[in-house]
């Protein structure tokens, strides 16, 4: 955490998505208090403002085009900690992997976390982001009590389920089009280590790895498939489970200091132009399953499972300079069918399907939350892919008509018109925006791209 700085002038800049698929140029203002979120909304600027934590969304919602951007990374303290209770009232700019560091020696944990820890608090309600353990403990709003949200002009709103519940609905998951989250109360989740028992399971198409998620109950799952392979091997993959670790199960040397936290190591990302590849794709997934075992199990920490995409600097760069799109959706429980579909028509276009993720999801939070109860599927691509654009077009259609929907806070290319099937609680969902934001002052490419506020 650091402490209080004087807001540096208002500056100029690009500003792009973590994905690098593009950028737009925003006046960008830094605030580090409440009081200076709502100064900045007061003001009223033509083209609207938006809050920016880290820039952890791939595509273009904390962007905002001749507009003002509102970065948040200094309002980044623990303003409030029950170590007994578990409970954290927090500013939005604290990331989640500083707020576990600063927790997991005390014997908690933020209950609902996405593949990275450099997310701000902020962030993580506007995406309503979830983790592999969706489906037993539900997103990161789940476990959130309270939100207090500076908007430009009903001023500080303290959103709860029980006071205020419509803003509370429409700011979780709510992209940042209700105001900027100030602060937040969290409820943690209760850990007797920093390790967790992880499985690998290894199977042979995509039935079995749907038969397979379901029947085991771990805490946390997600699946590896080779989206180059076709046949009888069709969505084959790696499994992975994951639960966390009382004492009486940690080896000796862990049991000594059952809360120690793992030295955090990255890498530079970086790999040669045009490294990525259909062939070198079915290369290294054939080179991956064969050195598989059928199943094993490690001890590892937390944070390292937790957060894979931290093992590199800037990820998204091993896709080249022209970026990475990842396409995320999510199908109802009942259309294992259309799932099948979509995978079966990613190997047959040869599409470079370079890493895909498949979860188990359950409810969201928010009338904006992309979870809903069924099956998740991350996969990413080399923006630069040429079929890219067709091929994303026609999986985005058959999943709108299956009741499904594409995340938000990943999208940088989805059609406007399959946004309302996608999310049939947008309207009730324009309602509140609509009286919490009159005078129509955040404002942001996604939202222009979508139409999302109309």
């Amino acid at each position: 955490m650091t402490g209080r700085r004087e807001r540096a002038s208002d500056s100029w800049r690009a500003v792009g998505g973590w994905a690098r698929t593009t950028s737009t140029t925003a006046r960008v203002a830094e605030a580090s208090s409440a009081a200076e979120l709502g100064r900045l909304l007061g003001e009223h600027t033509p083209r609207g403002s938006i809050g920016r934590g880290f820039g952890r969304s791939y595509g273009d919602a904390a962007q905002n085009a001749g507009g003002r951007v509102v970065a948040t990374a200094r309002l980044d303290r623990i303003l409030s900690l029950d170590a007994d209770e578990g409970r954290a009232h927090v500013e939005a700019g604290l990331s989640i992997g500083e707020l576990n560091r600063a927790v997991l020696p005390l014997g908690w944990i933020v209950a609902a976390v996405p593949g990275t820890g450099r997310v701000s608090i902020g962030g993580a309600i506007a995406s309503d982001v979830h983790g592999k353990n969706h489906r037993g403990d539900g997103g990161f709003c789940a476990h959130v009590d309270s939100i207090e949200l500076v908007t430009a002009s009903r001023g500080t709103v303290l959103a709860t389920r029980a006071h205020d519940r419509d803003a509370f609905l429409a700011t979780a998951g709510g992209m940042g089009l209700t105001g900027i989250v100030a602060s937040a109360s969290l409820r943690l989740q209760a850990v007797e280590s920093a390790f967790v028992r992880v499985t690998s399971v290894r199977v042979d198409d995509l039935e079995t790895a749907l038969a397979t998620i379901s029947q085991r109950d771990s805490r946390h799952a997600v699946a590896w498939l080779d989206l180059v392979a076709s046949g009888r091997r069709l969505g084959r993959g790696i499994i992975t489970f994951a639960d966390h670790l009382g004492i009486a199960d940690l080896d000796v040397p862990e049991r000594r200091d059952p809360f120690r936290l793992a030295a955090r190591r990255t890498v530079p990302a970086w790999a040669p132009r045009g490294l990525i590849t259909h062939a070198t794709i079915r290369r290294a997934n054939e080179a991956r399953f064969a050195i598989a075992r059928a199943s094993s199990t490690r001890i590892v920490p937390v944070e390292a499972f937790l957060h894979p995409l931290d093992r590199l600097a800037d990820a998204s760069r091993v896709y080249g300079s022209s970026g990475v799109v990842e396409h995320h959706f999510v199908l109802p429980d009942h259309r294992v069918d259309v799932l099948e579909t979509v995978v079966a028509t990613i190997v047959a276009r040869r599409a470079p399907a370079a890493l895909a993720a498949l979860k188990r999801l359950g409810s969201g939070s928010g009338l904006l939350s992309f979870p809903l109860p069924g099956w998740s599927l991350a996969v990413d691509y080399p923006a630069r892919w040429p079929g890219l654009a067709g091929l994303l077009d026609d999986l985005d259609e058959l999943v709108a008509l299956a009741g499904g929907r594409v995340y938000l806070a990943k999208d940088s290319r989805l059609r406007r018109d399959l946004v309302p099937l996608m999310y049939p609680e947008l309207e009730r969902w324009r309602e509140i925006q609509r009286r919490l934001d009159p005078d129509r002052e955040m404002r942001s490419d996604l939202d222009r791209r979508l139409a999302l506020t109309g």
